[in-house]
């Protein structure tokens, strides 16, 4: 005679909590991380094309007068995308087919252009920038910047333009960006961070209840 055979009674269900905080409180951190980013642009595109305004443009070949003070670093830029007297220069200025000479009025002075330790470039809408020359004059008064043809034929008309303590701000702009990443952006993170190690914390503790965290 057969006899039924007995199932075993299934393990009791169980218990469950709730992992405290919630995981979307992690999302309280996107704002300040976004804010970070945001804060770190807005200030480098403002802070180039208010450099780039400050910028006096010389179409070449050619030259102009300028009033320079002694204890400066000036930089000499080439451009692309210009716009002076209402006409567009959309192409580099050819610069190796032209002679730069910087002269100062009282006296035939000349000046030095050294090669430009300053790497940053600038775009400010379609008008681009490069670094080419930096330069200190050794006093105040007029000089006469100029950049002639070396050779016939003469090269197309470029644009060149320069101003005083570009590598200084252009420093001072990197450094307030970098502020900005670090204080919207850790913030951000750090948020993020409480609370998934407070998320840990929770689980931990619920499972040495005999919980089952959720």
């Amino acid at each position: 005679m057969l006899r039924a055979m007995s199932t075993p009674p299934l393990p009791p269900p169980v218990e469950t909590e709730a992992i405290e905080p919630s995981i979307s409180y992690a999302l309280l951190g996107l704002p300040f991380f976004l804010i970070g980013i945001f804060l770190a642009t807005y200030s480098y595109y403002g802070a180039v094309h208010q450099i780039a305004g400050s910028l006096t443009q010389i179409v070449v070949p050619g030259g102009v007068l300028l009033d320079l003070q002694p204890g400066l670093t000036y930089t000499l830029f080439e451009e692309k995308g210009a716009v002076v007297k209402g006409k567009t220069y959309s192409v580099w200025p050819q610069i190796d087919s032209m002679s730069c000479t910087l002269t100062k009025v009282s006296g035939s002075l000349p000046v030095d252009l050294q090669p430009s330790h300053l790497k940053a470039t600038y775009a400010a809408g379609t008008r681009e920038g490069k670094p080419l020359y930096d330069f200190i004059v050794p006093s105040s008064g007029q000089y006469d910047l100029t950049c002639e043809k070396k050779a016939d034929p003469p090269p197309p008309d470029g644009v060149v333009a320069i101003g005083a303590g570009i590598a200084d701000n252009m420093t001072k702009v990197l450094a307030h960006c970098r502020m900005a990443l670090i204080v919207g952006c850790g913030l951000g993170l750090l948020i993020f961070a409480i609370v998934m190690i407070q998320r840990e914390l929770s689980k931990r503790r619920i499972r040495a209840e005999g919980l089952r965290p959720v």
